[in-house]
């Protein structure tokens, strides 16, 4: 179990360090309200759960998605996790 574990904290952290280079938005409560409901631009955002099969099949189209609105400047993808890990 403690394997799985550890496997699962390392892709959580490789999907992070994508993300960041495809303009992909980690939201948080905190960044939520300032970002998406600015009303600046145009958000589409995926609602997700690390342990959700459909998640992880949505996650490389998600990534593509972003990439190619990348530097847009009116249209933003971002993601919420809404089991994150404490």
């Amino acid at each position: 179990m403690g394997r799985i574990w550890m496997l699962f904290h390392m892709a959580l952290l490789l999907a992070t360090l994508v993300s960041a280079k495809t303009c992909l938005t980690n939201l948080t409560t905190a960044t939520f309200p300032e970002l998406v409901e600015s009303g600046k631009g145009i958000w589409f955002v995926k609602f997700y759960a690390n342990w959700c099969g459909h998640c992880k099949r949505l996650y490389p189209i998600w990534e593509e998605l972003a990439s190619k609105h990348c530097g847009s400047g009116n249209v933003h993808i971002g993601q919420v996790n809404m089991y994150p890990l404490a």
